[in-house]
């Protein structure tokens, strides 16, 4: 299935995240948001207008958590870490927490086997 949204439709949620986008490969966020939405939503009775809208937040989920990988600093015996705080799939950014809001049917926010945490393995930075 083709993809429901472009990158300047995401983009346009991502006000003031310049830094964020600036060198992304939006379209590879897009592609696997799309894979999320229609794998789990396409039969859940959503309308097409909001499995297109669900897949722009989804997207703009991920490209928040990619850019948002954990940070450490360590001075003396002091170390530092810093990154999004841990919570629960969707739930980390408010992207995913309006991507949750659209899905009227509960199947992103309930016990559906769907796991969307880090793009990153935090023991190899």
């Amino acid at each position: 299935m083709a993809v429901r949204v472009t990158s300047t439709e995401v983009k346009a949620i991502m006000l003031g995240m310049t830094a964020i986008l600036e060198g992304k490969d939006i379209d590879a966020f897009i592609t696997a948001a799309n894979i999320i939405v229609t794998d789990r939503l396409s039969s859940s009775g959503l309308s097409v207008a909001t499995l297109k809208e669900i897949e722009r937040w989804v997207a703009a989920h991920a490209i928040c958590l990619d850019s948002n990988k954990p940070n450490q600093r360590s001075t003396g015996s002091s170390n530092e870490s810093y990154g999004l705080p841990l919570g629960k799939q969707l739930e980390m950014t408010s992207y995913g927490q309006m991507a949750l809001q659209l899905d009227t049917s509960g199947v992103l926010g309930g016990d559906s086997g769907f796991v969307f945490e880090t793009l990153w393995d935090t023991d190899n930075g």
